[in-house]
């Protein structure tokens, strides 16, 4: 499993994570393995808990179809 995939399975089950990830979204990602890009950073800019949510579901829904 990649580092990508244990943070979109972080986001999912772990609200605490997300809050880490929303108030420091570099450190978290850099702790976790995976080295955040402007354009990571500028997605997770506007980010709440209930939309990563979201967007980690969706994600995760779309790989398991394939």
């Amino acid at each position: 499993m990649s580092n990508f995939q244990n943070v979109i399975g972080k986001i999912l089950t772990n609200a605490d994570f997300r809050k880490q990830l929303i108030a420091d979204p570099e450190a978290t990602l850099k702790a976790e393995g995976v080295e955040p890009n402007d354009e990571i950073l500028e997605a997770l800019g506007d980010a709440t808990e209930e939309s990563l949510a979201e967007l980690a579901e969706n994600f995760a829904e779309d790989k398991a179809a394939v």
